[in-house]
């Protein structure tokens, strides 16, 4: 089985400099010309049997650009959000490290910021989510799940294995692309982070 995880398009938040999370903002202009473009590619490579897409807006419409130019199932799963953040989320970012620093030694993995979700709750959340997905899919040759960058960081830390407290952190560029292949009891990593804007 082939996963493919794809993160959304460059959406207003970028352009605002503000946090994003659960501010549920729409892509910009350029974010679905980035999303057209990378449905082609995706379209010319790949033919994944189901397509599951977070339900935040900047989600559903790269899905949309995407599901265009395949013939397949569209699967919308609340469980594949970013992380909650709260009071945070829509603040511009100055403002946010004067009304809400982060502690000294950072937050405790159990400690929500208000109004949000803690690290944990936000790893488990994610890691119910992939488990299910592959039982349920686990006959598919090829699955998209398109998401959000801190999601799409669990998801690559539960799937090569990594534990919240020793784990990596994959940044993901707006529409970049990984890929992984699950073969028998092996993950094999077959790319990470493709961007057709880095690498034309």
């Amino acid at each position: 089985m082939l996963l493919l995880i794809l993160r959304h398009g460059q959406t207003e938040a970028d352009i605002l400099n503000v946090h994003e999370g659960r501010a549920d903002y729409e892509m910009t202009e350029t974010g679905h010309k980035q999303a057209k473009k990378m449905a082609q590619y995706i379209s010319s490579k790949f033919n994944p049997n189901v397509v599951i897409s977070s339900t935040m807006t900047r989600t559903k419409q790269t899905t949309e650009h995407i599901v265009k130019s395949l013939s397949t199932q569209v699967v919308y799963d609340q469980r594949l959000v970013e992380w909650n953040n709260g009071v945070l989320a829509g603040l511009k970012r100055e403002e946010a490290l004067k009304r809400y620093p982060m502690p000294p030694n950072g937050r405790p993995l159990t400690e929500a910021i208000e109004e949000g979700e803690s690290e944990l709750a936000f790893r488990h959340r994610v890691e119910e989510a992939i488990y299910e997905i592959l039982e349920q899919y686990k006959d598919s040759d090829q699955i998209l799940i398109v998401s959000h960058g801190g999601t799409i960081s669990h998801l690559l830390n539960i799937l090569l294995g990594y534990s919240i407290t020793g784990g990596m952190i994959f940044p993901t560029a707006d529409l970049g692309l990984h890929c992984i292949e699950i073969k028998e009891d092996k993950k094999i990593v077959r790319f990470l982070n493709y961007s057709l804007e880095r690498f034309q």
